[in-house]
């Protein structure tokens, strides 16, 4: 096993289908596997779907697949950083509309979701599999110590819900912290316009970087030095309490916050 890559080789046979089946794959839908590794979902991927791209980091990897899938017309096996793989490349190869499945690399999962978040089209079902950890981030609520900018960025592309949690033994070798598996659907417009994203993004950033401080302290600077009496007047006008931290506003109050006015 290349371990530099760090990776770890899914074999359990349920796992695999439960994360084929939550693609919902009709003939003929298009699809991207990110890292497919040995394999282990791309048989079935291949029976299920229409054109299946995979787009594989290892160049050994990609070169077994190449061989072990030659006789797949409509597989395709690119050898390559995803993150470095132009979007326009893979609609060229794909079409503008597909499914994606992948066990990410848990040292790039946050950087791969984001790159699809921000590229995908409307309705794009994404399964992927994160370090429990991260998953948890992407499906908590507002209020939990889970909940954060992550959290928010991606529900304002996407809807979320978990598939479900895989043990270290699944894998070979095992890796030191247990899986989880999500789906997500990703909206027809996202909450935010693109125009307004990189301030909104500052805004929850800097509301999340000292979490133990109340929210009153923590965005002055981003409101050009407002007076925390003005930061309170605005969580009021979204209905969140005067003494809020950043993890209990839900997205929508975090939107509010955003494009209301700053009392003077």
């Amino acid at each position: 096993m290349p371990r530099r890559l760090g990776q770890h080789f899914l074999v359990r046979s349920s796992v695999v289908h439960r994360i084929v089946n939550a693609l919902d794959l009709k003939p003929g839908d298009p699809l991207l596997e990110i890292g497919p590794g040995k394999g282990a979902l791309t048989r079935l991927l291949a029976q299920r779907s229409g054109k299946l791209l995979l787009v594989e980091k290892d160049l050994n990897l990609a070169e077994e697949m190449r061989e072990r899938l030659a006789g797949e017309a409509k597989v395709q096996v690119r050898a390559g950083d995803f993150l470095e793989i132009p979007w326009s490349e893979i609609k060229r190869e794909l079409g503008a509309n597909f499914k994606v499945v992948s066990n990410l690399p848990y040292q790039a999962a946050t950087a791969i979701l984001i790159k699809l978040l921000r590229n995908a089209a409307p309705g794009t079902i994404l399964v992927l599999m994160f370090q429990k950890e991260v998953g948890e981030r992407l499906l908590a609520e507002p209020g939990c110590k889970d909940y954060g900018s992550l959290t928010i960025f991606c529900r304002l592309f996407a809807t979320v819900k978990s598939v479900l949690e895989v043990p270290p033994l699944a894998f070979r070798p095992p890796p030191r912290v247990r899986s989880l598996v999500v789906k997500l659907r990703i909206r027809e417009h996202p909450l935010v316009d693109s125009e307004s994203m990189t301030a909104f993004e500052a805004l929850t950033k800097a509301g999340f970087a000292h979490r133990r401080k109340m929210l009153r302290q923590n965005l002055r600077t981003y409101f050009n030095g407002a007076s925390a009496e003005q930061v309170e007047a605005r969580l009021e006008q979204v209905g969140a309490k005067t003494t809020a931290r950043a993890e209990e506003l839900s997205v929508e109050q975090w939107i509010e916050m955003f494009r209301a006015p700053l009392v003077p």
